[in-house]
């Protein structure tokens, strides 16, 4: 005979097969006898970029306001600010110098604008946050968390060497995982309140770093109980295994804060921007899989549904993407730009103006010069500047002659003006929305800011737009790939008439560089190198950390994950 207290639904459980028809009897909530004491929760966990934090932004921008910053500071998160402007730990600096002084005679003493969280603007993962609906029915409970990006806190400086520089730290992935556990289990406990969960299901964002974390908090979540082990070794020696919670970090805040969670836990959505590791603990991260097989990437297969945005035009040798082979590749999408074109973040009032896109001999950049520009990154030389200088010692003069090269000076390319939008990016956070949506109906409120919307008088982002949804969200037609004249034989007017597909490479290809001109931005500059990258002696002249010409093979390199 069944006990008053005891649950129908519970009893139900063992006569329905599959795992869908016992979440339908666990979550009927006992209707049987009147009990509510059950709960279903939803929570989106989101991992800002390297280098990204919202926090920090806002505090800049509150200070940027007119009515903020030319008269009476309203509120803490501009005071922040502008005490960190004051003692140039943010904005512009005039303390040092840029990292170019060398044999060159090159030597910069201007201001400079310090490379920080708080210069940055808002990642689509933080305006996704934002976004992210929590409304609470009879069915579910929503919540989400914000989780700070990795070599960043909150109204602090930036970790550059362990966080920004190396993945590691106290404000590295590993630990900004744990404290996602941690936030997870709080914000559990607020919305069961004193109910039992019976469901928690997890929509997980991530960009660059972030992105990793995402997928290693997705490897976290998923462990299973093991327990506390004591392994005898050789010549008596102990090795100590700690106890292994079901649901790793998760399940052990989940006790810390009272709770207990035996119920379904399912990762349903896990939206991606441009997964970069990074996570140089070792020797073998720094030459090999960048910390892909130590933070178990490949759990990404976990997952029920997957969106992964990549960034085709990124070049960074540092910057390797770890892919979603282990999910499928029909889950990952190839779109044009670099890095944070995809993540979004780059500040719009900070212009390209200084940077040094390449380096070599004066023939050499002579011909970069007509690259670029007929690939569209520049409109025109006026746009760029060149700087070279004799090479004066004997002994590299003949090395050079006896290979033929026809210049015997060396140098770099600047660049001096082009100012560059970032409603590009606005385009992958939609893509990500609308896949959200269809994935939960109303996942996020209507992205209504104008800050961040797609401009409807700009005809190359509506075409952008259109054309990247029929290929991301559609899955109609390949990615929006560059073609050079030459790969397209312009001067073929007949096959320009009659094959749709080369039609649409033709579109592509003058809309791409309409869309480098003004939107995408550089993300290589030998400014941020060594000071001594600009070297003129043989042994070092060519030791970059990724190719600098634009005709060359992008040196970033793909990982399986």
């Amino acid at each position: 005979m069944m006990k008053r207290n005891e649950c129908f639904a519970d009893l139900l459980v063992s006569a329905f097969p599959s795992d869908q028809d016992k979440r339908k009897a666990r979550t009927s909530k006992c209707m049987v006898f009147g009990e509510t004491d059950s709960v279903n929760i939803r929570v989106g966990v989101f991992f800002d970029g390297t280098g990204n934090n919202k926090f920090n932004t806002e505090a800049r921008l509150e200070y940027e306001k007119d009515n903020i910053k030319h008269g009476p500071l309203r509120n803490r998160e501009a005071y922040i600010y502008q005490q960190r402007f004051n003692e140039e730990k943010s904005g512009l600096s005039t303390m040092g110098t840029l990292p170019l002084s060398d044999k060159l005679g090159l030597k910069l003493d201007k201001p400079v604008l310090v490379d920080d969280s708080y210069s940055n603007y808002y990642s689509n993962v933080a305006i996704l946050f934002k976004h992210y609906d929590t409304p609470t029915t009879n069915d579910e409970s929503i919540g989400k968390v914000y989780v700070e990006g990795i070599g960043t806190k909150k109204y602090e400086s930036d970790d550059s060497f362990d966080g920004k520089g190396r993945g590691t730290g106290k404000y590295g992935i590993t630990t900004r995982v744990n404290e996602a556990c941690d936030m997870l289990a709080k914000e559990v406990k607020r919305l069961a309140s004193v109910k039992t969960v019976f469901e928690l299901k997890i929509d997980v964002f991530g960009f660059s770093r972030g992105a990793a974390a995402a997928r290693n908090f997705i490897h976290e979540i998923t462990l299973k109980e093991k327990d506390e082990v004591n392994l005898v070794l050789s010549q008596g020696a102990v090795k100590h295994y700690p106890k292994q919670y079901k649901h790793g970090a998760l399940g052990e805040a989940l006790e810390k804060e009272g709770l207990q969670f035996d119920g379904e836990l399912e990762i349903v959505f896990a939206g991606l921007f441009d997964t970069v590791p990074s996570f140089y603990t070792s020797i073998k991260n720094y030459r090999g899989d960048k910390g892909a097989e130590d933070l178990n990437l490949n759990a990404i297969s976990k997952a029920k549904n997957v969106l992964h945005l990549t960034a085709m035009d990124e070049r960074r040798k540092n910057f390797a993407l770890v892919d979603i082979s282990s999910k499928g590749s029909k889950y990952e999408k190839a779109l044009p730009g670099v890095h944070s074109d995809i993540g979004g973040g780059y500040n719009p009032k900070v212009p390209e103006a200084g940077k040094i896109i390449y380096e070599g001999f004066e023939s050499a950049i002579s011909r970069e010069i007509q690259s670029v520009i007929e690939q569209g990154w520049y409109a025109n030389k006026e746009q760029l500047k060149r700087h070279t200088k004799p090479i004066n010692n004997k002994d590299d003069r003949e090395k050079l002659e006896e290979m033929g090269l026809e210049s015997l000076e060396y140098g770099y390319l600047e660049v001096v003006k082009k100012v560059v939008c970032n409603k590009y990016s606005f385009i992958p956070l939609h893509l990500m929305k609308m896949k959200g949506d269809e994935i939960r109906k109303g996942m996020f409120t209507d992205i209504t800011e104008k800050a961040h919307e797609i401009p409807k008088n700009e005809e190359v982002l509506n075409y952008t737009y259109k054309r990247l949804q029929e290929y991301v969200i559609e899955n109609k037609g390949g990615p929006m790939k560059f073609y050079t004249e030459e790969e397209l034989g312009l001067d073929d007017i007949v096959t320009v008439s009659k094959d749709p597909i080369y039609r649409q490479k033709l579109d592509d290809h003058y809309y791409l560089k309409e869309l480098r001109q003004k939107y995408f931005h550089t993300s290589h500059d030998l400014r941020k190198m060594h000071k001594n990258s600009l070297h003129p002696n043989w042994d070092t002249m060519f030791f970059y950390p990724f190719k600098p010409s634009i005709n060359d093979k992008p040196s970033r390199e793909i990982i399986r994950g």
